[in-house]
């Protein structure tokens, strides 16, 4: 749905779908702001999002805290932040030496967690616009264009990807040099 919001308006006809980019604005943001009344303790979403016996999903968690990152871009509204950067952490947290997402579905049974020392590309893939909408939500903050609540713990510099962050999830999965 954001892909789409953000193709509508960037495109020569955005002013012929006014209605449906506010409607696919107010869509999204009532599916995360749903979505991260269960966020766990630890900051994860679990496969089934309601169902408390359920698996934790780290690469779910990571797509999720990437649109809540946009959606504050997008729409200057900053209240998801803090759920974000506490999924942020879990899923730096979740990478292992070699730059892996672990703890995540599936990908092939969508229904199981993955197997131990398994990967599932679907979850690097949401670690990547993890990390590119972290970066420019840092970026925005940084430049004073976002305003991020009091309680965040978004610096707007921390895990931009720079080359003297260690902790970065872009550094973590070996996407920038040493």
């Amino acid at each position: 749905m954001l892909r789409v919001l953000e193709t509508l308006n960037h495109s020569s006809a955005t002013t012929d779908f006014t209605a449906q980019s506010a409607n696919l604005t107010q869509w999204i943001q009532e599916i995360i702001s749903a979505a991260w009344l269960y966020q766990t303790e630890n900051g994860t979403l679990l496969n089934t999002i309601d169902d408390s016996t359920s698996f934790a999903d780290s690469s779910g968690t990571a797509l999720l805290a990437s649109v809540t990152y946009r959606m504050a871009v997008y729409s200057n509204d900053t209240s998801l932040i803090p759920y974000a950067d506490k999924a942020f952490q879990l899923v730096q947290s979740n990478i292992d030496e070699y730059g892996w997402l672990r703890n995540t579905v599936d990908p092939e049974t969508f229904d199981s967690p993955s197997a131990t020392n398994s990967s599932s590309p679907e979850g690097q893939a949401f670690v990547l616009l993890l990390q590119a909408a972290y970066r420019d939500y840092a970026e925005s903050v940084a430049s004073g264009l976002v305003i991020p609540p009091s309680n965040s713990t978004s610096s707007g510099s921390e895990g931009s990807g720079d080359d003297d962050d260690d902790g970065s999830i872009a550094r973590r999965c070996h996407l920038v040099r040493r």
